[in-house]
C-alpha cells in the first residue's frame, strides 16, 4: 500500500521596504491560490520599520490578512518587524529564516538589479527551492516551479 504524496508547503515571502503598491493584491492572490493548492500555504511579511511609510503599509497588510483569513483560516500568516534598517536582501533573509516551506516564492516589487545575485531563483542554503517574482499572476510559471 502506497501513501499518497503530499504537496510541499509553500511560503510566500513579502519584504516591505516603505510603500508597497501591490501588497493587498499579492496577499489576496496568495489566499486565492490556497483554494486550489492541495498543500499548506503560508505568508511571511517582513517589514523595515525604520521607514515612516511602513507603519501605514503594515496596517493595510494586517487588514488584508484579516479579510483573507475569514474565508481561508488554514493559511498561516506571520508579520516580522525589523527595527534595524535593512536592504531588501536582509528582509528576504529574515523571511527565509521564518519560513516553514520547502518551496519559497519571494513576492517583491523591487527591480532585480537591486537584489543580490544569491537571491535569484534556485536553491537556498538549506536546499529549498526559491522563486523570485514581481507578483503572483503567472500560473504557468507557478505550476512549473511546483513541479521541481
Amino acid at each position: 500500500m502506497t501513501t499518497p504524496q503530499l504537496n510541499p508547503t509553500i511560503t510566500f515571502i513579502m519584504p516591505i521596504k516603505g510603500k508597497q503598491e501591490l501588497l493587498v493584491e499579492q496577499i489576496s492572490a496568495v489566499f486565492n491560490f490556497s483554494e486550489i493548492y492541495d498543500g499548506f500555504c503560508e505568508i511571511v511579511i517582513v517589514a523595515d520599520e525604520t521607514i515612516s511609510a511602513t507603519d501605514v503599509t503594515l496596517r493595510i497588510a494586517e487588514l488584508a490578512i484579516k479579510l483573507g483569513k475569514i474565508s481561508h483560516p488554514h493559511v498561516r500568516t506571520k508579520i516580522v518587524r525589523s527595527t534595524s534598517p535593512l536592504n531588501i536582501d536582509g528582509l528576504i533573509d529574515i523571511g527565509m529564516n521564518y519560513a516553514l516551506g520547502q518551496k519559497m516564492i519571494v513576492l517583491t516589487n523591487t527591480a532585480p538589479n537591486e537584489m543580490d545575485l544569491t537571491h535569484r531563483s534556485g536553491l537556498d542554503s538549506f536546499g529549498r527551492n526559491v522563486l523570485i517574482a514581481d507578483c503572483l499572476t503567472g500560473e504557468n510559471a507557478l505550476q512549473e516551479f511546483l513541479q521541481k
